[in-house]
């Protein structure tokens, strides 16, 4: 029967444990950095959506008082007199929805014009940019765009959203 050298214990010794606790302690380290990063992800999605949710609505608020032979002009000007909230809080107000308190300095900017003054878009699925390519815009499409913006910490973030709206009552006057 052989046994152990005399003077030497079996289990593990001080630089096999220092081995695995530096292991251990970098794989801990990079999961609490992957726990950082999501919380980040998941607060500017979060912010994203509630922008999104604003623009919707002031879409709707366009697309309802936008009609035949109405011009982007006259439509921002009735937009303007009839009050339209400009900042968030107005909107949360109004919807009686929560919307963040992280936002400060926030504000919903539109923009609305007709491109029928402007270039023709290219069909669908045109790769050339020739002539033949092009489609003339409508004259009673309405291109809108939203700016939703905010303040976050130190910094300033913003979303940009935008449609192609054709007035309430185009299907009635088509000839129907």
């Amino acid at each position: 029967m052989t046994s152990a050298a005399p003077g030497r214990s079996s289990g593990f010794s001080l630089i096999e444990v220092l081995i695995a606790m530096f292991i251990l302690s970098i794989g801990a380290a990079s999961v609490l950095s992957f726990y950082a990063a999501a919380a980040s992800t998941h607060k500017r999605s979060i912010d994203r959506t509630h922008a999104a949710l604003v623009a919707e609505r002031v879409f709707s608020e366009v697309q309802g008082r936008y009609e035949i032979g109405k011009t982007a002009e006259e439509l921002m000007e009735e937009l303007d007199k009839a009050g339209m909230p400009r900042s968030l809080e107005d909107y949360q107000q109004e919807s009686g929805r929560e919307l963040p308190n992280l936002w400060g300095g926030d504000s919903a900017e539109v923009y609305c014009y007709h491109p029928a003054g402007g270039q023709g878009r290219r069909k669908l699925g045109a790769e050339d940019e020739d002539a033949e390519s092009e489609v003339d815009w409508l004259e009673q499409e309405l291109f809108v765009r939203v700016i939703i913006r905010w303040k976050q910490k130190a910094s300033s973030r913003s979303e940009t959203f935008h449609t192609l709206m054709l007035p309430r009552n185009a299907r009635s006057a088509g000839g129907r």
